[in-house]
């Protein structure tokens, strides 16, 4: 038992120690941008306080001879994910001197990638305070390929434990890790692509750096309040709703992108929605100079889970629902997105159609289920199948949670609850959040932190292998 703890405070340890060194940015931000004084001491103090605690916990699981397991590796992920949380809010608690509550709603909706705020405006934000907010998107961004390291192992081989050299999996491990670590390669070269994309749109190398970062990584959350190109600002966040695998295959041949049939359906659906938000403004003598901007932003905003920063109370509720069911969806599977993803809800729906073939038609003899000519086994389509019963439950008793304690309506209540677990950020529902309520704070952050990255999904089916679908 002993030696569990040891190798989980070491885990952990490296965890905060690496978010640490994160606040270094934002603390030169402060520095160079002559903030005050006592503002970059509060992020020295911040800085401090997770090397400090960092270091300990690493020198006192130092020695840890634990090899790790299947269900190690889960509960690692869970507890990683909470230690996050906790870290990335103690610079709002220090810095900021917000509340605990407060804190770890702000963390959990930059990590999530979700966009509620607790702030209504940016304008007074110090520039340190934006930099951070947008670091933390980009670093929920990218958990997604430390997830990947983690569970894809599902204890078949040491992780960072001893006698991994001599462990007969090694070429696994490596394969899976430098799968991995090129990932996050093209993860900064797509940061990279948005950062020039930006500055293109005519926004400086400060704002563009803060924009990149919440943008590659659907976060959703708008750092900089100037006006900029939305077109170019929608054509990279599209980007952001394709899988990294694609984009890898793509580097090899890149004709693969235009045959990609989840790619096709990701575009068309796109596309088709911003037809039909056009076709509503046009028919309901609602149509304005900028309607198909706004219809093409709106589109791409909800089906790659940005959300929407503009007051959807000023929209009709048959097109909020249309944007809520683009968020549900999600883009494709290995994205950052978040919601269900494509691939998976059209191989539930070609499961369901073929039960409910052989429910009518039993003497007939019905092909298995295929996604793209490629045969889905049994047991995976059962997996994903647990995958929407789990998301549903969740939404469901989150409605009901909500519901009960929020002061909101019901439909703000749908509208925040279905943002949440989405992680899409939608400017109605229960705003502001700083007025809000215990319950609210603290249900919203179970829906965020429970949609993203897929958690409940992989901690109910364990196995790694439902990310490929």
């Amino acid at each position: 038992m002993n030696e569990k703890v040891k190798y989980f405070a070491g885990k952990l340890g490296i965890i905060l120690n690496g978010f640490g060194l994160f606040l270094l940015m934002p603390l030169m931000i402060s520095l160079v941008n002559n903030e005050s004084r006592e503002l970059a001491i509060r992020w020295g103090q911040s800085f401090a306080v997770l090397v400090v605690f960092g270091s300990l916990f690493v020198y006192y699981g130092r020695r840890s001879s634990f090899i790790t397991t299947k269900w190690s590796s889960y509960v690692l992920a869970c507890i990683g994910s909470a230690a996050l949380i906790i870290a990335a809010a103690i610079p709002y608690m220090l810095v900021m001197r917000e509340t605990l509550t407060l804190a770890i709603f702000e963390a959990s909706s930059g990590l999530t990638t979700t966009g509620y705020s607790i702030y209504s405006s940016i304008e007074g934000l110090p520039n340190s305070i934006l930099s951070y907010r947008a670091m933390t998107e980009w670093v929920g961004g990218a958990l997604f390929i430390g997830y990947f390291m983690l569970l894809s192992l599902r204890g078949e081989v040491p992780i960072w434990g001893e006698g991994v050299y001599k462990s007969h999996k090694m070429k696994q491990l490596s394969t899976v890790f430098k799968g991995a670590f090129f990932v996050l390669f093209l993860y900064l070269i797509m940061t990279g692509i948005h950062f020039i994309g930006y500055m293109i749109s005519g926004l400086s190398v400060y704002e563009a750096f803060l924009q990149s970062m919440s943008s590659v990584s659907a976060g959703g959350f708008d750092s900089v309040s100037r006006p900029y190109n939305l077109m170019v600002h929608y054509a990279l966040l599209f980007t952001t709703g394709i899988s990294y695998l694609l984009w890898l295959k793509v580097m090899k041949s890149p004709r693969l992108i235009l045959i990609n049939r989840e790619f096709g359906i990701y575009s068309g659906l796109t596309a088709f929605g911003t037809l039909l938000i056009v076709l509503y403004f046009y028919f309901a003598n609602l149509q304005a100079d900028d309607t198909v901007i706004r219809a093409v932003g709106w589109a791409i905003s909800a089906i790659t889970t940005a959300g929407v920063r503009d007051d959807i109370n000023q929209m009709p509720q048959v097109i909020i629902l249309l944007l809520l069911a683009f968020s549900v969806m999600g883009g494709m599977v290995g994205s950052v997105t978040g919601g269900l993803k494509i691939n998976r809800i059209r191989t539930v729906l070609k499961a369901v159609l073929f039960e409910a073939n052989l429910m009518f038609k039993p003497s007939q003899v019905v092909s298995t289920v295929k996604l793209d000519r490629q045969p889905v086994p049994v047991t995976m389509v059962t997996k994903l199948m647990a995958i929407f019963i789990a998301w549903g439950v969740t939404l469901a008793l989150g409605l009901l949670f909500l519901g009960f304690f929020s002061d909101g309506t019901l439909w703000s209540v749908f509208i925040t609850a279905v943002g949440a677990i989405t992680n899409s950020c939608y400017m109605d529902g229960l705003h502001p959040f700083r007025e809000a309520n215990l319950s609210t704070l603290w249900g919203t952050v179970v829906l965020m932190v429970l949609g993203r990255l897929e958690i409940l999904p992989l901690l109910m089916v364990f196995n790694i292998k439902a990310w490929k679908y």
